[in-house]
């Protein structure tokens, strides 16, 4: 049975998805489904459960990445003092210096802390194998102890304070080795609160399967271990001469619904006089290992929000905190997300509108580096000229005596 060309056209705009022009910028990518959850933040992308179990079996995976990282937190303070040893034998032009003593600034910790996603997705295995840790107000730090000095690093590895401390490795007296713990800096207390531990004593802590620790997962042993050097390192939690500021480990717990209510019926949370407030909560799977970078294997909660996402009564001193019109847990992370990208893109013009003013100085230096040798220039091309004539009227002086 022949087709008339009116039904051959609708078949092929049914099934061709053809368009009167194919080329309309206004119509959606094809592919572009695939990418629409690419501009949300990690938490709000869906499935968190599923890729915390991807996680966990990378994490199986990524054992040999540990070990080259463990390693290169040990060799390269020596390879670092190993430079300067070469640069007292061999003197380097100050070019060369500069240059070396800026790669030693950058060496291991730029974004080497481990970030958390926002509690979207109640874990199944909440109660059995997750830890909580209460966090204070204040700002993240990278803690380093070595070679007789402590040093505080940014999330982005600048050196925000370089001191002498109580913690191995962190003053002249100690032995020669590495610390390093991820901590909370609080200014009004002058006090590092403690989270995690990288290594401790020249000992690193991101693959934590001891033997001897059979019974313990990876989260717990760092968090007991912790604990326990902390008690053997008392000078190291209160401010004195050698100790300029207190390191105080924070403490976990189960995340048991009894222990969670009771924890937080309490406020102030750590301490009367100077306590730094309660910023939020952190929930740690008890298998994870310690790596940088976001992930779904720590995750965090506003106290206001202990309520609203798992049903946990909370001092009402918290409800207060919630900021003008709060309605949900998913409006909250949606405004605040949105509120930090506006911010990064605001530091990004800044930092662009001062390389320019910078490179536009640099140009006028130049600028007036040239006028000023365009001005010494015709100076001394004046003067050549004056001297010039000078001569030639003593030459016509002479001549016109000789003639006479």
């Amino acid at each position: 049975m022949a087709v008339s060309m009116d039904q051959l056209v609708a078949s092929l705009d049914t099934h061709c998805d053809v368009a009167a022009n194919p080329f309309d910028t206004n119509r959606p990518h094809p592919r572009l489904s695939e990418y629409a959850n690419l501009r949300e933040p990690a938490s709000l992308m869906g499935d968190q459960e599923k890729r915390r179990i991807e996680y966990l079996k990378r994490q199986k995976s990524k054992r040999e990445k540990l070990v080259n990282l463990q390693r290169q937190l040990l060799d390269e303070p020596k390879e670092k003092e190993h430079g300067q040893n070469a640069e007292d034998k061999f003197p380097l032009n100050e070019g060369v210096k500069k240059a070396i003593r800026s790669e030693q600034k950058k060496w291991t910790f730029t974004n080497q802390l481990m970030l958390s996603e926002w509690l979207v997705d109640i874990p199944p295995d909440l109660e059995d194998n997750w830890l909580l840790k209460p966090c204070p107000k204040g700002r993240r730090m990278l803690v380093v102890a070595h070679e007789g000095f402590t040093k505080a690093y940014s999330k982005a590895g600048h050196t925000v304070a370089s001191f002498s401390s109580a913690l191995p490795n962190g003053n002249s007296l100690s032995p020669r080795g590495i610390t390093i713990l991820d901590c909370i800096w609080n200014w009004e207390n002058r006090t590092y609160f403690v989270l995690d531990v990288l290594a401790w004593n020249n000992i690193v802590l991101l693959d934590c399967e001891v033997e001897s620790f059979k019974s313990l997962a990876s989260t717990e042993f760092r968090f007991f271990w912790i604990k326990t050097k902390f008690e053997e390192y008392p000078e190291a939690q209160s401010h004195t001469d050698k100790n300029r500021y207190a390191f105080l480990p924070l403490p976990s717990y189960e995340c048991k619904e009894n222990l969670l209510t009771e924890l937080m019926s309490h406020k102030p949370l750590f301490f009367e006089g100077k306590d730094p407030g309660l910023d939020g909560l952190l929930f740690y799977h008890k298998e994870n290992l310690y790596e940088h970078g976001s992930t779904p294997l720590v995750t965090w909660l506003k106290p206001f929000m202990m309520e609203d996402v798992l049903r946990i009564k909370v001092h009402p001193g918290y409800i207060d905190e919630r900021p003008a019109g709060y309605c949900s847990q998913a409006g909250y992370i949606k405004d605040f997300e949105e509120a930090a990208l506006a911010k990064k893109a605001k530091s990004k013009r800044k930092g662009f509108r001062h390389r320019r003013a910078k490179q536009d100085g640099q140009k006028e230096n130049k600028m007036d580096c040239l006028d000023e040798n365009s001005t010494v220039r015709e100076a001394e091309d004046t003067t050549s000229f004056v001297q010039e004539k000078g001569v030639l009227e003593n030459k016509m002086d002479f001549v016109d005596e000789e003639t006479t």
